[in-house]
């Protein structure tokens, strides 16, 4: 398939964007803005190649960093959030939990109980 080397180009220039904005207040118009393509055509690629939205890969990546954060430091629920985009604790907490199945703090205290 010739496609192949600019289908990888071009899922490899989707993942750095986020790689390096997730933490940033950003919409699927900056992902279209740097790929120098309509929303429509990064909505497109979005769903073939990744199976999601612009908005549910951004939860999924500052998610997984969280994640990260929440075992591997002690920083407080807030500043994980900070860390990860959100603004608003409430609403970290909320995307966490609809995510995870359990709160940020809840989380960490499992994940700390498992671990021997």
């Amino acid at each position: 398939d010739e496609s192949l080397p600019e289908d990888e180009t071009l899922t490899t220039r989707v993942d750095v964007f986020f790689a390096f904005h997730y933490r940033e207040d950003t919409c699927a118009q900056d992902l279209a803005r740097s790929l120098n393509m309509s929303v429509r055509q990064v909505n497109r690629i979005l769903n073939r190649y990744y199976g999601t939205t612009f908005h549910k890969k951004l939860v999924a990546m500052r998610i997984s960093a969280a994640k990260e954060l929440l075992l591997s430091t002690d920083e407080t629920v807030q500043a994980v959030a900070d860390q990860v985009g959100y603004r608003n604790i409430g609403y970290f907490i909320k995307a966490f939990k609809d995510s995870c199945g359990m709160t940020p703090g809840e989380y960490r205290a499992a994940s700390r109980i498992d671990t021997p």
